[in-house]
């Protein structure tokens, strides 16, 4: 009984650390290792953009939505098809929360203790150029395949460019 009083433990601890109690939205009901495009029906990608370089392999973060509900997915490349067209195999998503009346989600020139670093995104505001009021922060880490939450207080983001 104690073997299998284990086994079960252990079952059910690698199901909760596989599958967070977190993950709502999108990213819910898409398995990992979804192997991408198409995506399923329902789920829509935003936009997306390259990570790295923390291996010698292709990751992209992008924003996918089904309804009113946003995920963040780490996907890793996987080939190029015949026509040219990237394809990619999720490795981790997390649930957005929603966007408060203002607040955008920044992926452009973030930074993380003073160190840009275009694998973050955060939940702020814009104030001209500045980035303020960050209320959520995240950063990929391709290397362990993982989205990691990071405190608001270690992240700036500035924008010099057209944010039209």
């Amino acid at each position: 009984m104690p073997c299998r009083t284990t086994s079960m433990l252990a079952l059910l601890l690698a199901l909760a650390c596989a599958h967070p109690a977190t993950d709502k939205g999108p990213r819910a009901s898409v398995p990992l290792g979804l192997n991408y495009p198409p995506l399923p029906p329902g789920l829509v990608e935003e936009g997306g953009w390259l990570v790295g370089p923390d291996t010698a392999i292709t990751y992209s973060l992008s924003v996918v939505a089904m309804g009113r509900s946003r995920a963040l997915w780490l996907s890793r490349f996987t080939h190029h098809d015949s026509l040219g067209k990237a394809h990619w195999r999720l490795r981790r998503g997390i649930a957005l929360p929603s966007l408060p009346e203002g607040y955008v989600l920044a992926t452009v020139d973030c930074s993380v203790d003073g160190t840009p670093d275009a694998r973050v995104v955060a939940v702020g505001r814009w104030d001209n150029y500045r980035f303020v009021d960050i209320r959520h922060a995240w950063v990929a880490r391709t290397r362990e395949e993982r989205i990691d939450t990071l405190s608001p207080s270690r992240v700036t983001c500035t924008y010099e460019g057209d944010r039209d």
